[in-house]
């Protein structure tokens, strides 16, 4: 009969570092650490250190970096398009940045007046209105604001109504 394992197994995925403990019922063999994976039924000693690369964790961390930067496009192109569709795509990116990442993910302590389009900057302080103070550099941003928008030949008193008091 098989000897029963049981033990720790350290294992790397993609930059985190997991302990789990294994209760295995079958007896340890050679495994291509290359090709496993965390539902494979590879055997391994308890205390082994086995690194993993899983192809979804890296996907998972390219997809909550394109999901953190997204909203940033259209922001910082100056000239960037200001239709319907792109103020639209700007705002979708920002609500997704929050809801899949948190408000924090919505950075703006970097805007200046000079560097980003008027327009967009409205959609992103609009779009976080209501978690401003959550956002870091909201009221930083909503300070740059009329210049940015005065620098586009817009009435900063008129775009930001109701955000300025």
């Amino acid at each position: 009969m098989n000897n029963l394992l049981t033990g720790f197994v350290d294992v790397s995925v993609g930059s985190r570092n997991v302990s789990t403990h294994t209760n295995r019922a079958t007896p340890p063999r050679p495994i291509n650490e290359s090709a496993m994976d965390l539902n494979s039924n590879a055997a391994v000693y308890p205390g082994q250190v086995v690194t993993v690369h899983i192809l979804e964790t890296h996907n998972q961390e390219s997809s909550a970096l394109k999901v953190a930067t997204k909203w940033k496009h259209h922001l910082y192109s100056i000239h960037s398009a200001t239709d319907v569709d792109a103020i639209s795509d700007t705002v979708e990116s920002v609500f997704e940045a929050v809801t899949q990442l948190g408000p924090t993910s919505v950075d703006l302590r970097g805007v200046a007046s000079n560097s980003v389009n008027a327009e967009h900057l409205v959609a992103v302080l609009r779009a976080t209105n209501a978690s401003k103070d959550l956002i870091p550099g909201w009221k930083h941003a909503l300070g740059e604001a009329p210049a940015a928008l005065r620098r586009a030949g817009l009435d900063p008193e008129e775009v930001l109504v109701g955000l300025i008091v």
